[in-house]
């Protein structure tokens, strides 16, 4: 077996400012020869040009160490493989790769690696420690939107349950994580649908569970996909099995079913709402995406997001720069009903309601330019539009004179 196919990259790349700076997942584009569960993440050193990368080998412990100077793309395009084959096999990686000329520093050879190891552990140590404590977001709740649509009956996942690996869980709150699932193919997107939902399945407890996700990462993205999940303690079985107890490496079963697409972009409405609570707004990213991705499009976009605490907005960062980069076609408004009375919050409080709706969103009288979208848990749903599951419009929304035409219930 090929040492990278149990490797785990971890580049140490100096920047400007010391704090850590984010997670940087795996480009199959540009690292397509390192395997997909490899990782690679970005911390400060306190030097601009150099950074540090370090190959180690998850049974072995051996590792490869070295310090790489700034044309740092170019580089680890060649850094890709360290097979464990023969000595003399070994000795031609090591005098191709050291020739390389962007490296600044050269890497020692395989055979100099034993006595590198407890440098690399003390380095991939105090990364898990620095990202225990969810001080970054990850690429998903951070990067630009990202038109990259596809039509239904094109995801990897079918109505038949495939089994794929956890690849990291990074905690972006103290109830919420992004996890990142590898794919059955690698060297492919996930190709869901905007906007479309999977299935998770997990035995817990010697009980089957099943529950619905929607990926906040884009079909950008090959090999892998995020899912961004809020951990509901132990009276929510899958939640807390995704959050806290499944580990790195072990599987969970995914389906897609035709159930499970909702309603498509691109969207033919200039005038998009969403009223959104919790963990709801994994769909409206979503549509977000498709909508603010199109460069070309002019649809207009205002949210209410309701949360309960300042501290647990998922997604905030996101949101926030998305709307100071779109002003003229994104507005969100945070709505926090739980927030303490004597924190810095000066934002609006309570909950969203007629008044809310009616101060930004249009009238009903927009017609077949305005479409309402609506996630969250069921009280929102009672309180502004009626159960999920029900055709009828009610709540806020009926009482106000929306139509159900003019709503869709994720």
């Amino acid at each position: 077996m090929a040492i990278e196919e149990e490797a785990i990259l971890t580049t140490l790349m100096g920047l400007r400012k010391v704090h850590l700076s984010g997670f940087h997942w795996p480009l199959q584009d540009r690292f397509s020869r390192i395997h997909p569960c490899t990782k690679y993440c970005t911390v400060a050193s306190g030097s601009f040009s150099t950074f540090y990368i370090c190959v180690k080998h998850s049974i072995t412990g051996s590792s490869i160490t070295g310090k790489i100077g700034s044309h740092k793309r170019r580089v680890l395009r060649t850094v890709g493989r360290f097979s464990k084959g023969t000595k003399k096999k070994r000795k031609e990686t090591d005098k191709k790769r050291m020739s390389h000329p962007t490296i600044a520093h050269q890497l020692p050879s395989y055979q100099d690696t034993i006595g590198m190891f407890f440098c690399s552990y003390i380095l991939i140590a105090s990364l898990v420690i620095t990202m225990s404590k969810a001080n970054y977001q990850p690429p998903s709740l951070t990067g630009k939107p990202t038109k990259a649509l596809v039509p239904p009956g094109q995801c990897q996942f079918t109505d038949e349950l495939k089994s794929v690996p956890l690849m990291e869980r990074i905690p972006v709150s103290s109830t919420s994580s992004v996890l990142r699932f590898g794919l059955p193919d690698t060297s492919a997107p996930l190709n869901l649908s905007t906007c479309a939902c999977i299935l998770a399945r997990a035995e817990i407890g010697g009980e089957e569970v099943i529950r619905p996700y929607t990926p906040i990462s884009t079909n950008e993205l090959k090999g892998c996909f995020d899912l961004l999940i809020k951990d509901y303690g132990s009276g929510a079985k899958m939640s807390k099995h995704l959050c806290e107890d499944l580990k790195v490496g072990e599987t969970v079963d995914f389906k897609h079913i035709k159930f499970n697409v909702k309603i498509q972009a691109p969207f033919k409405q200039k005038k998009i709402c969403m009223l959104v609570g919790g963990t709801g707004i994994t769909p409206m990213i979503q549509a977000l995406h498709a909508i603010l991705g199109d460069t070309d499009s002019d649809t207009e976009v205002v949210m209410l997001y309701g949360s309960k605490v300042s501290t647990d907005i998922l997604g905030q960062e996101l949101l926030d720069n998305w709307a100071k980069d779109h002003k003229d076609r994104f507005k969100v408004v945070h709505v926090l009903s739980e927030e303490p009375a004597d924190s810095d919050w000066t934002g609006t409080r309570g909950f969203i309601d007629k008044e809310l709706i009616k101060s930004n969103f249009p009238d009903p009288s927009a017609g077949d330019d305005l479409m309402i979208f609506v996630c969250g848990p069921p009280p929102l749903y009672n309180a502004l539009c009626g159960p999920r599951d029900e055709k009828e419009l009610t709540g806020a929304l009926g009482d106000m004179g929306y139509k159900a035409e003019q709503v869709f219930k994720f």
